[in-house]
């Protein structure tokens, strides 16, 4: 046990350090503190000291060289603009220096009331105690920053040296008092230092009182202390278990959507290749000579293939939009060409169903707008599918408005209506959640993925709009989706293809095909007959490059996946092979089966349009002829790139259907 007088001594001891470290303290931060009052003071004399010369007659310096060299009234004038200028600042003077060997003399010094009854004139009064760091900085034209004190009192000036336009050396000097800045400190000295040992004399007997109360309460700190300690140990280890099996679900989390990505784009190509043999073979079945019977069957072949590629795009739509891979790709483009192509491209379900089904645009909507058309149209068509989907009788419409303008930024309402089912309120807040769907609807349209309403709704937040709904069971439904857009230049904008346009080359083409499915090369073979198109085919990617080799061809399309050489590596193949030779640019034409969003931009500029599977004979001749009319223009005309696959999907759908007549 400690002995009381031990314990005195050694609190008193302690009291003594701490004394000293509260002095110590003080004194440093104090001197801290100065030095950065000085600092800040040292920014202000040296802006005051910079702006003196610039109140003076520009040769001042060249003239005042001796006594008498300077007039009274120009004294005085100089006198009354330093006295004004270090009053308005604060400042205790403001002065210019003149030597003569390590003499200096006042030029153009402020003046108090008090000197100036004292002597009236104080030009070239001589400055017999200017410190000697004037005299270096004068010869070594350095700045000076100083402390010191002279006959007037202590000061902290800066003087900056200059030189006249005849080479005359001069100092411009601003002073402020420092007096009041010690005192000051003095003062924050001791009344630290007081407060310090005020709190001592009030701690102390504190502490003898406690410490009897501490010494009898330690031990059942302690214990408490050492419970708290295991308790911590345990929760430790139990987050750290429990962080683990977070991590590990995590990674199982990632390590599944991983997969699943993969899956879904292997099974995209592998169902879509099919598919594409599939659609086009149903679409040239379609074209030939069918009775009542098997037009009805070949119909309703074709709708069903069509419905499986929708399934396929929604999809594969969702699994981007979650993981936040669906990249927007604003251009110009006409709103009046999508509306006219959701038009045709439902037209005809409409009319199996009986329904009346009308689209209209304001005269108010600009012509031309700048966002990305496909997604749009894509909000459209599926909003107006939904609405076909639910509709026995009556009619859908589709109409777009503008709701206000600002200045080059636009927004537009378009409002989908129907007189189908209609929603019941309880099922509207869950209306848009993927997988979705309403419930007793199976009888009347059965079928779908329930993922048209949830990829309209993630769409639209990522253009910057909002989707509503307004229903009435029974009535039918108001879908309203307002979308902000920019308005672009009709310049900008794809051209409208005439509807009358001859649906022909202006020359024969020769085009190369490099496709490994023997179905698919049959189907290409199928929509290029009764075309001036002929085609040769290659069967992979190296084939097509020896054949690119030897003969010159208007487009060459290849397929993505390919044995031997994939198209990718055929396409580097072949501009590689253009820059050797000094061959001109052959439009490459990407087709694929898999999600080509992920396509490095590099790979990307390689080809000047890519098309994913399965695709129409019409989009496919079309791509042809544009790229192929494209490479007979002027360079200047010509539209590079990715640019010509937006150009393609911008064709008139007049134009495309015809097409696909031929």
């Amino acid at each position: 046990m400690i002995r009381p007088g031990s314990s005195a001594a050694k609190y008193l001891l302690l009291l003594g350090v701490y004394l000293a470290f509260v002095v110590g303290l003080t004194l440093v931060w104090g001197l801290e503190e100065r030095r950065r009052v000085l600092e800040l003071v040292d920014v202000r004399l040296r802006a005051a000291a910079s702006a003196l010369p610039n109140m003076l007659a520009r040769d001042f310096h060249d003239r005042a060289r001796g006594p008498g060299d300077i007039g009274p009234d120009e004294e005085m004038a100089n006198r009354d603009r330093f006295n004004r200028f270090a009053e308005n600042n604060g400042l205790a003077y403001v002065y210019t220096l003149t030597a003569n060997g390590d003499d200096f003399f006042f030029t153009a010094p402020t003046v108090t009331a008090e000197e100036a009854l004292e002597k009236e004139s104080w030009y070239f009064h001589p400055y017999d105690d200017a410190p000697p760091e004037f005299v270096r900085g004068l010869r070594d034209m350095r700045p000076v920053f100083l402390s010191y004190t002279d006959q007037w009192g202590d000061f902290r000036t800066c003087c900056l040296p200059g030189t006249s336009p005849g080479g005359v050396r001069y100092l411009t000097c601003a002073d402020v008092e420092t007096t009041e800045v010690r005192n000051l400190f003095r003062r924050y000295l001791v009344i630290v230092l007081a407060v310090a040992v005020a709190m001592a004399l009030f701690v102390v007997p504190f502490i003898f009182i406690t410490r009897r109360f501490y010494r009898r309460n330690l031990a059942l700190v302690e214990a408490k202390n050492r419970e708290l300690e295991e308790q911590r140990s345990n929760l430790e280890a139990l987050v750290e278990a429990r962080t683990a099996s977070l991590r590990e679900a995590k990674n199982r989390a990632e390590r599944a959507t991983d997969f699943k990505s993969r899956f879904l784009a292997q099974m995209s190509h592998e169902i879509r290749t099919p598919l594409h043999s599939v659609l086009g073979l149903t679409d040239l079945l379609r074209r030939t000579a069918l009775d009542d019977g098997q037009e009805r069957l070949v119909r309703g072949l074709g709708k069903a293939g069509e419905l499986l590629q929708d399934l396929v795009t929604d999809i594969l739509d969702h699994t981007r939009l979650e993981e936040g891979k669906l990249i927007l790709e604003p251009k110009p483009f006409r709103p009046r060409e999508v509306l006219e192509g959701v038009r045709i491209m439902y037209a005809g379900l409409a009319e199996d169903k009986g329904l009346s089904f009308d689209v209209e645009v304001a005269d108010e909507v600009p012509v031309c707008l700048c966002g990305d058309r496909c997604r749009y149209q894509q909000i459209l068509g599926n909003l107006v599918s939904n609405a076909l989907k639910f509709t026995t009788c009556g009619q859908v419409s589709v109409r777009v408005d503008l709701v206000r303008e600002e200045g080059e930024r636009i927004v537009i309402q378009n409002r989908v209506q129907d007189t189908g089912l209609g929603i019941p309120e309880a099922e509207r807040a869950r209306l848009f959640e993927s997988f979705r769907q309403m419930p007793g609807t199976a009888t009347i349209s059965p079928g779908g993925s329930g993922l048209g309403l949830s990829i309209v709704k993630a769409l639209t937040e990522m253009m910057g709009g909002t989707v509503t709904v307004e229903s009435e069971t029974g009535k039918g439904s108001t879908f309203t989706v307002i979308l902000p857009m920019d308005r672009a230049r009709d310049e900008d904008c794809p051209q409208e293809t005439p509807k009358d346009r001859p649906v022909r080359t202006d020359r024969p083409l020769k085009i190369l095909v490099a496709e490994d499915n023997i179905h698919n090369e049959e189907l290409y073979r199928f929509f290029l007959a009764g075309t001036d198109i002929g085609a040769e085919y290659a069967r992979d990617g190296l084939r097509a490059v020896e054949a690119f080799s030897r003969n010159d061809f208007d487009v060459v399309v290849l397929d993505l996946q390919m044995p031997v050489l994939d198209g990718l590596g055929a396409a580097r193949k072949i501009r590689a092979l253009e820059a050797e030779t000094g061959r001109a640019r052959t439009p490459l034409v990407l087709l694929s089966a898999q999600d080509m969003g992920a396509l490095a931009s590099e790979d990307a500029r390689l080809f000047e349009a890519i098309l994913s599977k399965p695709i129409g004979r019409s989009n496919l001749l079309g791509a042809i002829v544009t790229l192929a009319r494209a490479e007979n223009r002027p360079a200047s005309e010509r539209v590079q790139g990715p640019d010509v696959a937006r150009a393609i999907r911008s064709m008139a759908p007049a134009f495309l259907a015809a097409l696909a007549e031929r």
